[in-house]
């Protein structure tokens, strides 16, 4: 776990050296979208996040942060590749150490195909098919579409994921009972912004999380939840941006708990999410 964070925090203090040969670029707008980086916005981007509250780091409770890198490649206006890594630090009692989850860290890693491109057909439409390692070990291939559109200084993005859990370690922490996870995890988001000025963009993002909960009667992490809030987006430098968004995370079905070691009863309160990333352009 150390080597993984003083990775992510030499790749985070490089980055700066570079900014002097960075180009403009048109930077991702929202936390909670993913797929619309291609060519035309720079051949690559790094970008640092910090969250708390998040759908993943739940699974270490209600007061955990991840830290997270990011990095997006882009060699064409068509095709482009995301890989992540993201370490969970603890702030509450329930730890990896004492048995909450097998490992504090997770990585994905995403190919996107664009399918249509505004200029053309009215509107960005982007496939997304990759990979993520979860907290617990598990394997979870899954597929992206996002939709997005602007309007002169309007945007719109609409985004839906699916992931598939597979490979799941029948070995649990602290002797806890077998973890089960749904067959097919569902997420559907909603995005918009406004370009109030050329440094500054506000708007909302809305998502879904676990929206299986709505037909079953147990649900890996508890039921369907809506998180929503506002976001912004600051450009800094013209390689260097902000991203800012803060939301509620508010339980919208209750259901049994079957993918969270220890976790025997859903979460029934409101909780708070909230994100901010710092990225820089290539």
């Amino acid at each position: 776990m150390k080597y993984l964070r003083a990775l992510l925090l030499i790749a985070f203090c490089v980055g700066f050296p570079l900014l002097a040969g960075a180009s403009s670029s048109d930077d991702p707008y929202y936390l909670y979208q993913a797929g619309n980086w291609f060519a035309g916005r720079g051949d690559l981007n790094l970008e640092t996040q910090t969250s708390y509250g998040t759908r993943d780091t739940r699974l270490l409770g209600p007061n955990a942060l991840e830290q997270s890198l990011c990095l997006r490649v882009a060699g064409t206006d068509w095709l482009s590749l995301e890989a992540w890594g993201g370490a969970a630090i603890p702030t509450s009692s329930r730890t990896a150490a004492e048995g909450a989850v097998k490992q504090d860290y997770t990585y994905s890693a995403d190919l996107y195909a664009r399918l249509l491109k505004q200029d053309g057909q009215y509107l960005n439409l982007a496939l997304g098919l990759g990979y993520r390692n979860d907290f617990n070990e598990t394997s979870i291939p899954r597929v992206h579409l996002n939709v997005d559109r602007s309007w002169g200084r309007f945007d719109m993005a609409l985004s839906t994921l699916a992931e598939i859990p597979v490979s799941v370690s029948k070995a649990t922490p602290n002797g806890q009972p077998a973890l089960k996870y749904d067959d097919v995890d569902w997420v559907v988001s909603y995005a918009a912004s406004y370009e109030v000025a050329d440094w500054v963009r506000i708007g909302g993002e809305a998502e879904i999380d676990d929206m299986e909960g709505f037909w079953e009667t147990d649900e890996a992490e508890g039921g369907a939840k809506l998180d929503i809030g506002p976001t912004a987006r600051f450009a800094i430098t013209k390689a260097f941006h902000a991203r800012v968004n803060v939301g509620a995370v508010v339980p919208v079905t209750v259901n049994s708990p079957t993918s969270v070691a220890g976790l025997t009863a859903p979460p029934s309160r409101v909780g708070v999410l909230g994100c901010v990333a710092f990225g820089y352009d290539f």
